[in-house]
């Protein structure tokens, strides 16, 4: 939340540094316990069913809510109870095995509580943080990390009563938390829901628009109507409205599978990087070289106070631009040099520090783009933190097994500096190569010495004009916004945290509404249209250009765009 321009800490959202330190498929939080008991002898059935069983419910999360977006699955009774359950058995299971060990059919039972535990967690805590603007999610994320790594060391150098008391509550504290903030959020009083629904992807069509009825918008159906109200319900740029017949299951399963494709499409780059992180933690951090723990810890540190600076960033810019083909290839870059200078012998030793550092910055950002991509509301919020889960703890669980078969050696760091490489070269090269193979759209000229998120009051006015003039609602006005400045499609994706598809949807809309051809002649009438309405809205009924005291009906620019409704900010 931005007060006077700032970032403002909810101390709730710091409770997910409860959720990080004691994540048992979590690298680094089962390093706090290799010093105690028999931690070697469960470990590695442990980790394995753990995170078999992660992947799997979050799979499941992912598929329930695909499939019922108009209840939250993380509200339900079920929902609330499994995790619930989960938690207690995985967290005391564990402790048990730390202190005792066990038999193998224990150690996968308990395993598989802990992993589902994980999942759980994870979900709720993004619905959550559903609704932070990507500043807002990144601080809290930082922060969180920071104090979770730093009560992780705390809990591997205490003795192990007080680790166990210690653990239990942050397990309880990860758990309790998310749910009282779901539940707070969906029992808030229908006017603070009218005002939440405004933040998010589907604005309210303003009043002018409310009558206007095209081609392009046709009038809603009474079934249409009720799915519209439904909270959480993604409005699908270009999909007709829904029919009063209920579909088939073949076509609710063909719209589940185009949802799923389009979300993947959407989050690949944060996808893929949770999956390589995962990956990278799994197979080369080793629980007893404690360099790596270190190496962890320290980057976890330097990455939350490098966070500050992404945080001073203009919010109007597309930040996800900014993250994933500046600062993180930059770092990749440094990486690689960092490698490549150290003498033979200690490469790899290197290579695998490195990697902690690299990652332990690029998971803040990874998970920070999520919970972007689920403010602005075109996916379903358990679909794409699921997905997220899932694609973590399938990484965790491809190391766990490479880490089984192959080991640790020199040869498999250098596969995974290899494929860091190339994911890195990808993240770098993308947004060229989707333009070259004709799926974006070569950018306007801008006017000179404007940023590519500064905004020229006086192109503003004439959006806001024709706007209102044409019935475009809030989205469609953002959309028209960043088309006359010039921006692409993928741009305009990355900077609203919208699939590409959608912004092509809304700019078909566009062009109908506003009569055009091509985004040229959008841009012309714009400036056409807009210019003489701004020139007669700031005329009074008198004629007079300025108040004259006589005509009550004179309206000003600023008048008009003080009474018009505002675009609330997210909190």
């Amino acid at each position: 939340m931005r007060e006077h321009g700032k970032l403002k800490i909810e101390p709730a959202y710091l409770g997910l540094s409860a959720a990080i330190a004691t994540l048992l498929v979590y690298e680094p939080a089962l390093h706090s316990f290799v010093n105690f008991g028999r931690f070697d002898e469960f470990i590695p059935l442990f980790s394995a069913s753990a995170l078999a069983s992660c992947a799997f419910c979050a799979v499941a999360c992912a598929v329930l809510a695909s499939r019922r977006p108009s209840s939250p699955i993380v509200c339900e009774t079920a929902f609330v109870g499994a995790l619930f359950a989960s938690t207690a058995v995985g967290s005391m299971g564990f402790l048990w095995l730390v202190a005792f060990s066990g038999p193998m059919f224990l150690q996968v039972v308990i395993g598989l509580c802990a992993g589902a535990s994980s999942a759980l967690v994870l979900v709720s805590w993004g619905y959550a943080f559903a609704g932070c603007s990507v500043q807002q999610a990144l601080m809290h994320i930082a922060l969180s990390s920071i104090v979770g790594a730093l009560l992780m060391n705390a809990m591997g150098t205490l003795p192990f009563p007080v680790t166990t008391i210690i653990f239990g509550a942050l397990s309880a504290a990860a758990a309790v938390v998310p749910v009282a903030m779901n539940k707070r959020r969906m029992a808030a009083p229908p006017a603070a829901a009218a005002a939440s629904a405004a933040l998010g992807d589907a604005a309210a069509t303003p009043p002018a628009a409310a009558a206007v009825v095209t081609a392009d918008a046709p009038a809603a159906t009474p079934s249409a109507a009720a799915a519209a109200a439904v909270p959480g319900t993604p409005a699908v740029p270009g999909t007709p409205a829904p029919s009063s017949a209920a579909p088939t299951a073949s076509e609710a399963s063909c719209a589940h599978a185009r949802s799923a494709r389009r979300m993947v499409g959407s989050l690949i780059e944060p996808l893929a990087g949770l999956f390589l992180f995962s990956l990278v933690f799994a197979t080369l951090g080793d629980h007893h070289v404690y360099l790596f723990y270190l190496s962890f810890l320290l980057g976890t540190l330097l990455s939350g106070l490098c966070i500050i600076p992404l945080l001073l960033v203009n919010s109007r810019r597309p930040i996800l631009s900014l993250i994933f083909q500046v600062v993180l290839p930059l770092l990749g870059l440094i990486l690689v040099a960092v490698v490549l200078v150290v003498p033979d012998g200690q490469a790899g030793l290197v290579a695998r520090t490195g990697f902690m550092l690299f990652f332990s910055f690029a998971s803040m950002l990874f998970c920070a783009s999520t919970i972007g991509f689920a403010t602005a509301e075109e996916f379903d919020p358990g679909l794409i933190f699921g997905a997220a889960v899932a694609a973590f703890a399938l990484g965790g669980l491809l190391g766990a097994v490479l880490a089984a078969t192959v080991g640790r050696g020199d040869l498999v760091t250098g596969v995974f500096l290899a494929l860091t490489c190339a994911y890195i070269i990808s993240l770098a090269i993308r947004p060229s190569l989707v333009s070259w193979m004709g799926k974006d759209v070569i950018p306007l000229p801008q006017p000179a010495g404007e940023g590519e998120g500064a905004a020229d009051p006086g192109i503003e006015a004439l959006v806001d004009a024709a706007a209102e003039a044409y019935g475009l609602t809030m989205r469609e006005r953002e959309i028209l916004g960043h088309v006359v400045a010039g921006r692409s499609s993928s741009t305009i994706a990355r900077t609203l945290f919208i699939s590409e598809s959608t912004v092509r949807g809304h700019v078909h809309h566009l062009y109908g509404k506003l009569g055009a051809a091509s985004r040229d002649e959008i841009v012309r009438i714009v400036m056409r249209d807009g210019a003489a309405l701004e020139t007669r809205e700031v005329r009074g009924a008198c004629g007079a250009r300025e108040a004259c005291g006589a005509c009550e009906t004179h309206e000003t620019r600023e008048t008009r765009n003080a009474a018009r409704p505002k675009r609330l900010s997210r909190p």
